[in-house]
């Protein structure tokens, strides 16, 4: 079960970062036509950061499910 959710989560963060990806580039035309290069900088940098941040957190929920894990195996074993 913990694989399962932890799986899950990596699923969503993966759909989650491809979804910032392709607004981004929807995006992009449209911030160079009306000449706002800085704003889609800052626009391009928080959203790496937030899909960062969420594949970080993904990879730490699968750690926790190892540990998780072993833990009840040395419990109940």
């Amino acid at each position: 079960m913990y694989y399962g959710l932890a799986g899950w989560d990596f699923l969503v963060s993966i759909c989650l970062y491809s979804a910032l990806a392709y607004l981004m580039s929807v995006m992009s035309p449209f911030y160079y036509r009306i000449n706002m290069h800085s704003e889609l900088e800052t626009v391009r940098n928080i959203m790496s950061v937030f899909g960062m941040t969420f594949i970080a957190g993904t990879v730490l929920n699968v750690f926790k499910s190892i540990y998780i894990r072993e833990f009840v195996d040395i419990m109940v074993g």
